[in-house]
């Protein structure tokens, strides 16, 4: 009698999220392994952030941060944040930040701006303060992983060190399910599932060095080396989803415009 090899939790994840979610197989792909790299953050070098980009608004940007929130490591889903609230938070709880209506209050905030950047490499995460009566100096940590959902981009450093998500509205012969009121229950056994596989597979995901495609991207490929480790632990077959996801999501890096007038006096 065959034995019923179990689904990993990629799988299950990725299943749920096209279950509500009007995604296609890469970006499903893509934020299933995010979501289980999320546990590991700690033992990575650098944490991409997940931005769900939407060109209008009803493209589904809250269904998508409820799902995740459902399944990645201490999800904490907010509709505004300071810079203090973040460092101040973020240091002492260990949690997923997601973030809705990002575009209401992130442009033109350059401290919060600095703040989101900063929480991409763990060398680089920590905010010096003044605190107490005698202004004592005390290091803070935005070393943390982060989702956010914005109508139209982000800041070009935020989206540089992103897995960017382009969300778009459900078509008319298109049908998801409304999200239910027990989420959470749904989302147990996969829970449970992840919890397992991180015991058993955690500490090859950790010691894991893939090899990222070339992505005509410097930044891009550290982006998703997490995800790649994730990956290359589960199996070959999500190894070749990965690739696909990668190449699929990323854009080649665009030349600032002083090096294209470089660029195009040379060629000249």
């Amino acid at each position: 009698m065959s034995s019923v090899v179990p689904l990993c939790p990629a799988d299950l994840i990725a299943e749920l999220i096209k279950k509500y979610c009007v995604l296609s197989d890469e970006e499903a792909d893509a934020i299933a392994l995010w979501i289980i790299a999320s546990y590991l953050i700690d033992d990575f070098r650098l944490f991409p952030k997940l931005a769900l980009i939407s060109p209008e608004k009803r493209c589904g940007k809250t269904t998508a941060l409820e799902v995740i929130q459902s399944v990645v490591r201490n999800g904490i889903q907010a509709s505004n944040a300071s810079p203090a609230s973040l460092y101040r938070f973020g240091g002492n709880q260990k949690p997923t930040i997601l973030i809705d209506e990002a575009d209401t209050f992130v442009a033109g905030k350059s401290e919060l701006v600095g703040l989101l950047n900063s929480s991409h490499t763990k060398s680089g995460s920590t905010v010096l303060r003044t605190v107490g009566e005698n202004y004592q100096t005390k290091a803070f940590s935005t070393w943390m992983a982060m989702v956010m959902a914005s109508i139209g981009s982000l800041p070009g450093t935020v989206m540089d060190r992103s897995i960017v998500i382009n969300l778009r509205r459900k078509r008319k012969n298109e049908f998801r399910p409304k999200l239910p009121n027990d989420l959470s229950g749904e989302a147990d056994p996969i829970r449970l599932s992840l919890k397992s596989w991180l015991q058993s597979k955690g500490p090859s995901v950790v010691a894991a060095n893939p090899t990222v495609p070339d992505l005509r991207n410097d930044r891009a490929e550290d982006n998703w080396q997490p995800l790649f480790a994730v990956a290359e632990s589960s199996s070959m077959n999500w190894l070749i989803r990965c690739e696909s996801a990668a190449k699929t999501l990323t854009k080649p890096a665009e030349l600032e415009l002083p090096t294209l007038l470089l660029e195009s006096i040379r060629r000249i």
